[in-house]
C-alpha cells in the first residue's frame, strides 16, 4: 500500500485491535491516490458485499514489494515461491483442493503432537527455571511443538528446524517489510537450502508446502494466543482463548470491474481491504458472542495452517501448564502490536 494515510489508518486499527476506535461512525473511508483509491472498510456488510462479490478478486499483495526488492537486486525466490504456491492468496476451487489435501497431513499431525505430550511436557518442566515470563513458556511450547511437525513432515533434523524458526519473522503487516521478508526468506533457505521445489501436487510437495506454511504462517498467532490464555486474569481453558482474543482482520481485495457500494464508486484497479470483525468485537470477543456477524476464519487462530491443529496444540500446552507452571511466572509480558496478530513482549 503506497498512499500513507491509507497506510496509517490501517495501522492504527491493527494497533488498536479496535477498528471502532480509528473509523469512528463510517463504515468506509476511501483514499484517493495516483494508481487509483484504497478503501478500508469497517462495517462486517459492508465486507461481506466485498467478498461475496465477482467484481472484487484476491491478489498477492506481497508481489509488488517483493519485485521492487528484486529490482534492488534483493530476490527472495523462496518466500515469493511459498506465496505464488500456498492458499493464502487462492480463492474458490483452488483453496478449497489445497485445504483437502492438507487434511489427512494435519490429521496425522494432531495424532503425533497428542502422542509425544508426556515427551514435550517433561522437556518442558525439566527447564522451567529457563522461563521466566508466559511468553517465554509460550515461545518455548511453540517452537518444540511446530518445529516437531516440521521435522516429520520434512525428515529434516529437529535442531536444523529450531534455527529456521529462530530465523523467521512476522511478515503480515500492513505495509510491505522487507527485512522482515529477508528474514523469512533466511529462514525457508536454512531449511531446504536451493533444492528444487518438489511437483507440487506430489505428497513432497505438499509436505514442504505445509512446512513452509507453518514456518510462515504458524508460528505468531499461536504464541499470541497461548501466551493471551496465560496472563488472563481469569483464565478459562486455553482453547476458548481463541474467541476471547480477535484479531483485527482486513483481506485485500481489487476491483475489476466499475461497482458502487456503500456510497463508493469503485473503479478497476481500486484496492479494497475488508474487515473480517465487527468493530465492537476487534478488541476483545468473549465466546459467547462469537456467532455475532463475524466473518473472521478461525477467530484468533490463522485456519490456513489447520485450526485443528492449533486447537489440539492450545488444549495441550494447557495440559503442560497445569503439570509444572500452575504457580505462575515471576516475570511480567504486555501486549506489544506486531502486525495482523495478537503480540506479547517482557514487560
Amino acid at each position: 500500500m503506497k498512499h500513507f494515510e491509507a497506510s496509517k489508518a490501517l495501522a492504527e486499527a491493527y494497533k488498536f485491535r479496535n477498528a471502532a476506535r480509528h473509523a469512528g461512525p463510517v463504515s468506509t473511508r476511501a483514499f484517493v491516490q495516483e494508481a487509483g483509491q484504497v478503501v478500508l472498510v469497517f462495517d462486517p456488510d459492508v465486507s461481506r458485499a466485498v467478498l461475496t462479490s465477482k467484481t472484487f478478486v484476491g491478489f498477492n499483495y506481497f508481489r509488488e514489494g517483493l519485485t521492487r526488492s528484486a529490482e534492488l537486486g534483493d530476490e527472495l525466490w523462496l518466500i515469493q515461491a511459498f506465496y505464488e504456491a500456498s492458499m493464502l492468496f487462492k480463492e474458490g476451487d483452488e483453496h478449497h483442493a489445497l485445504k483437502r489435501a492438507f487434511h489427512r497431513m494435519l490429521e496425522t499431525a494432531c495424532s503425533e503432537v497428542e502422542a509425544r505430550h508426556e515427551q514435550v511436557r517433561a522437556y518442558l518442566c525439566k527447564r522451567r527455571a529457563c522461563y521466566g515470563n508466559a511468553l517465554e513458556f509460550a515461545q518455548a511450547y511453540v517452537r518444540l511443538v511446530v518445529g516437531g511437525v516440521i521435522a516429520t513432515l520434512t525428515g529434516i533434523p529437529l535442531r536444523r528446524v529450531w534455527r529456521a524458526l529462530a530465523l523467521r519473522q512476522n511478515v503480515f503487516f500492513y505495509i510491505y517489510h522487507p527485512a522482515r521478508q529477508r528474514a523469512t526468506n533466511g529462514a525457508l533457505r536454512h531449511l531446504f537450502g536451493d533444492a528444487p521445489r518438489p511437483d507440487p501436487g506430489s505428497p513432497a510437495g505438499l509436505a514442504r508446502l505445509l512446512a513452509e506454511s507453518l514456518v510462515v504462517m504458524g508460528v505468531d498467532p499461536l504464541i499470541g494466543t497461548l501466551c493471551a490464555s496465560l496472563v488472563d486474569p481469569t483464565p478459562e481453558r486455553f482453547d476458548s482463548g481463541v474467541f476471547r482474543y480477535c484479531p483485527t482482520s482486513f483481506v485485500s481485495r481489487v476491483c475489476v470491474q466499475t461497482v458502487a457500494l456503500d456510497g463508493i464508486d469503485f473503479a478497476p484497479g481500486d484496492v479494497c481491504y475488508a474487515a473480517l470483525l465487527p468493530s465492537a468485537q476487534a478488541l476483545a470477543c468473549p465466546e459467547k458472542t462469537r456467532v455475532a456477524a463475524s466473518l473472521s476464519f478461525g477467530v484468533g487462530v490463522h485456519a490456513c495452517i489447520g485450526k485443528h491443529l492449533s486447537l489440539v496444540m492450545l488444549r495441550q500446552a494447557e495440559a503442560v501448564y497445569q503439570a509444572g507452571f500452575a504457580e505462575g511466572f515471576a516475570g511480567r509480558v504486555e501486549v506489544a502490536a506486531d502486525g495482523a496478530f495478537l503480540a506479547f513482549r517482557s514487560a
